[in-house]
């Protein structure tokens, strides 16, 4: 906006980086400039030297910095043992994510309100995924959801959508996955600003937010919020 500034932060060793391209770009252009190509040979000569080093220096250097940033995971753990995994990670120093839900137990002579996982089976963590030994050899981490061949980040902005429908207080409960119905968004209360499908049971109106990485959903009661259309009907198999 006019009038505005804006301060780019980053940390040294990015900035200790561009430094390091702009000093020696000379000397890489120097060093490309001299390797040409044999015309009666197959074979590649590799350069070496200290030019050569020093540029490979700045490559390890960036994907230093890539490998330590850390995303939140689902960790696919053994049935009844999320509370347990939650724990041990948490002791480790881990940052967690359980979501939980309210359920009734009903025995013929009385009952009782506990909270169970709304996706069972599923722990969330955040880490450097480079560096999750310490984690997947816990007792009953089976491993971390992922798709093709290593872990996959869980979608940021639909794990905040968890964390804002739990923080509401609103009644939610585990939901199955891919509801048919209308995609709106919540305008107003404490859901404002979430996307979900809306549905509507027995005269109750609830909105389904989906984790796609675990193929997992969850139903929040909307209690007089309003919503509003944001896409035609979805139908049930339509989503992947």
């Amino acid at each position: 906006m006019e009038g505005q500034s804006y301060t780019w932060c980053f940390p040294a060793c990015c900035a200790s980086y561009t430094a390091a391209i702009s000093t020696r770009a000379s000397a890489r252009t120097g060093l490309e400039s001299s390797i040409k190509p044999n015309q009666h040979s197959f074979m590649q000569v590799v350069p070496s030297g200290p030019a050569v080093e020093s540029i490979y220096q700045e490559q390890r250097l960036v994907l230093s910095i890539a490998r330590n940033y850390k995303h939140w995971y689902a960790l696919h753990v053994r049935s009844n043992q999320e509370r347990r995994v939650e724990t041990i990670l948490g002791t480790k120093g881990y940052n967690t994510f359980l979501p939980l839900y309210r359920s009734t137990r009903k025995w013929s002579d009385r009952s009782k309100v506990i909270h169970e996982p709304l996706f069972p089976g599923y722990v969330f963590c955040e880490f450097d995924v480079t560096q999750r030994a310490p984690i997947v050899t816990i007792e009953n981490v089976i491993r971390v959801v992922g798709f093709g061949p290593g872990p996959t980040p869980v979608d940021a902005s639909e794990l905040e959508q968890v964390r804002t429908a739990m923080e509401s207080g609103m009644s939610l409960m585990p939901w199955r996955h891919f509801e048919r119905g209308q995609l709106v968004q919540v305008q107003e209360g404490p859901l404002a600003g979430v996307k979900g499908v809306f549905i509507e049971r027995r005269g109750v109106s609830r909105v389904v937010l989906t984790l796609t990485l675990i193929q997992r959903s969850m139903a929040v009661e909307l209690d007089g919020c309003g919503v509003t259309p944001i896409s035609p009907i979805l139908k049930r198999g339509a989503a992947s």
